[in-house]
């Protein structure tokens, strides 16, 4: 069975594809959101970076970093 960004219409797995530039356009303010959430999260982990260091913690936070990548995942949809 199929899921994530393979299993969407083709016209919507690119990018670069202008349905896509039309969907971000339409909405807006949902991919606004999203993108807002996601520097967020960085900046926090930004933040958490800089406290660890005065705590003797040189590598900082340990954040999970996957073995593989899901064929449906995000990544591969940006960097196939």
């Amino acid at each position: 069975m199929r899921w994530g960004w393979p299993a969407w219409p083709e016209m919507y797995q690119n990018v670069d594809s202008p349905e896509v530039r039309q969907f971000c356009e339409e909405h807006r303010d949902d991919v606004d959101f999203y993108l807002w959430l996601q520097w967020l999260a960085y900046s926090q982990f930004a933040d958490c970076w800089e406290i660890s260091q005065g705590y003797e913690m040189p590598i900082g936070l340990y954040r999970d970093l996957a073995v593989g990548v899901a064929e449906g995942g995000a990544g591969n949809l940006v960097r196939p």
